[in-house]
């Protein structure tokens, strides 16, 4: 498998650096097709189509969170690893839906990690959810499913490019789709983790804006599940 990646950071230092680390993790692993940038402005203009950005958060002109809003909008399927010295942004960062937000103090431990967790990702990518719509069978990636939501004796699944309404209950899918990184913050939804924004002790908000109430039953077990889910990002947000 070919991974393409693009590294954008001001810094060459860490340009350099962040080069050089990807290519070690990857050279006994899988092919990945490399490209460097050190102007983000240029990289607004033209945005390469690749599996994976690395972008560090503070830069002149253009900052790596208006960076990762571009790259949300024209490649919405894409990783982004946040790189800073800084940990106050990565609060705002969870809007774009990072994979991980990595601190350029612990760069050796933490880039590596991260990185494993987009092999891992991709690898996963193959995973799916079949569902019958208009008398056929559709085949969903479970990673672009945002939310379903149950409404009276059909089913909202929401992904990211499309809504689709099934007949049926919200109880029969949970068996298959708690596997993955899903819970309920209510008994009418089901949500994926990874478009979680904002998780308080009454709400969770999602990537696009959506407020659900974290309802009493369901607090404990989504508290579980969305705290071994972010695990796997080493700079947590829980308010």
């Amino acid at each position: 498998m070919m991974y393409r990646i693009s590294i954008c950071d001001d810094e060459p230092f860490f340009l350099k650096r962040l080069k050089e680390m990807t290519i070690a993790f990857f050279s006994d692993k899988e092919e990945v097709q490399l490209q460097t940038f050190h102007d983000p402005a240029f990289l607004l203009k033209h945005l390469p189509a690749s599996d994976l950005f690395l972008l560090d958060v503070k830069m002149p002109e253009v900052s790596g969170m208006e960076l990762a809003q571009k790259i949300r909008l024209a490649y919405p399927n894409a990783s982004i690893i946040f790189i800073s010295s800084l940990y106050e942004p990565v609060f705002e960062s969870f809007q774009y839906s990072p994979l991980r937000y990595v601190r350029k103090e612990n760069l050796d431990t933490e880039l590596p990690a991260a990185l494993s967790a987009f092999v891992n990702i991709q690898r996963s990518a193959s995973e799916t959810f079949e569902i019958p719509f208009n008398g056929y069978s559709i085949v969903l990636p479970i990673r672009t499913i945002r939310y379903l939501e149950s409404t009276g004796h059909y089913i909202d699944i929401h992904t990211v490019t499309k809504d689709y309404r099934i007949r049926g209950k919200l109880s029969d899918y949970l068996p298959v789709l708690l596997q993955y990184d899903m819970a309920q913050p209510g008994k009418s939804y089901l949500v994926n983790l990874a478009f979680v924004s904002v998780f308080t002790k009454s709400h969770v908000i999602l990537d696009n804006g959506l407020d659900l109430t974290l309802t009493r039953g369901y607090k404990s077990t989504f508290h579980s599940a969305f705290m071994k889910y972010q695990r796997s990002f080493h700079s947590v947000i829980h308010v």
